[in-house]
């Protein structure tokens, strides 16, 4: 019985410690990718609106300037720059807002981490913009 005992907690270890690793592989892997800094040039996915099946447009932050791309599975369209001052105004500070006031997944699991009495390092997310809020802001 003995050898079970001890097989079972092996397992146990096993499951464990590559569940550990496949998580430490998709955080460096994957964290970052839809804001990180490409060759110094800060860029951020700010919205994006589903049209039909893989077909979208995205608001696109490349330093300050604002740009709106049409995507399909096949292409990538240029749509237009914003340069209407009042725009790009509006699209700062809901922007601004947002990072004031968001909270992410990471941010309610370090709180819960912190009440259990764990100290968390984690970093902050960055947040998205919704296109949807313009029309609130006129």
């Amino acid at each position: 019985m003995e050898w079970i005992a001890i097989k079972a907690i092996l397992s146990l270890v096993f499951v464990l410690a590559l569940m550990v690793v496949v998580l430490f592989l998709l955080k460096k892997f994957l964290s970052g990718k839809t804001s990180s800094p490409v060759s110094g040039v800060d860029m951020q996915v700010l919205g994006t609106l589903l049209l039909q099946p893989k077909k979208t447009i995205h608001l696109i932050k490349v330093v300050n300037k604002y740009f709106v791309v049409g995507v399909t599975d096949q292409s990538i369209q240029p749509i237009s720059e914003l340069n209407d001052s009042e725009a790009i105004q509006i699209l700062s500070n809901l922007e601004n807002q947002r990072q004031q006031s968001a909270k992410g997944f990471s941010d309610y699991f370090n709180e819960y981490l912190g009440f259990i009495g764990f100290k968390s390092g984690g970093r902050k997310r960055k947040t998205i913009f919704n296109p949807h809020d313009i029309s609130s802001q006129q």
